[in-house]
């Protein structure tokens, strides 16, 4: 159902900006615009308003709040399972902000809304570099923030942080696993145990990332 909705809503919203596009094109209508008369204007008019209703509506529809919910459900979901696999204590979701230049925290255990400047902190690093990094010991390694440990009681000992990309190897977001149960730090199995979810953790993200930045976009206008 998830396939077929997004593959419809693609689809649909690259015909209407295809035909956009095609058929109003700007130096045709400015050159056409001067010779109209007003019922001929307002004809055109009211075509490129309907137009840009349609558009709006797929827009809305993309921003659909329980398309949302389901994609929020789905992030939990994998990082708790992507927890289990890797046996780690704790796991958080980063989204990178680049207009703010900051990471900040989608699924988080600590209860806290984190968020870190890019190219500070470990996963902003990570974020800021696009490379792994499988730190054992955490408060020997100088990125390490212990705030949010001082702020929970948590003890941060090992940590995984991994980039999360685009197609074309852009870092969009960054998950960071804390803590192994069973004591022992994170080992290079465990990075390639991610490695085959991120592609797939990745479309949930963007996806997400998208709608959200579409529902801002809707806002605006």
């Amino acid at each position: 159902r998830l396939r077929s909705f997004s593959g419809a809503l693609a689809e649909d919203t690259q015909r209407m900006m295809h035909i956009l596009v095609e058929e109003n094109d700007k130096s045709d209508l400015l050159t056409k615009l001067p010779d109209m008369t007003h019922d001929e204007f307002v004809s055109v008019l009211d075509e490129l308003t309907e137009d840009a209703e349609h558009f709006l509506e797929m827009l809305s529809f993309a921003n659909n709040e329980a398309f949302e919910s389901m994609l929020d459900q789905m992030l939990e979901a994998f990082a708790l399972k992507m927890r289990g696999l890797l046996q780690a204590d704790r796991v958080t979701l980063y989204l990178v902000d680049e207009e703010r230049g900051e990471l900040w925290s989608k699924v988080t255990e600590s209860g806290l809304e984190i968020r870190q400047t890019m190219g500070r902190g470990i996963a902003g690093w990570v974020a800021a570099h696009g490379e792994t990094l499988n730190i054992q010991d955490a408060y020997e390694s100088e990125l390490f923030d212990p705030s949010t440990d001082q702020k929970t009681g948590y003890r941060t000992r090992s940590v995984l942080c991994v980039p999360i990309q685009d197609g074309g190897g852009k870092t969009f977001a960054v998950a960071q696993f804390l803590n192994k149960t069973s004591g022992v730090p994170f080992d290079e199995e465990d990075e390639r145990r991610f490695d085959v979810f991120t592609g797939k953790i990745g479309i949930l993200l963007k996806s997400w990332w998208e709608m959200n930045r579409v529902r801002g976009a809707v806002d605006a206008v």
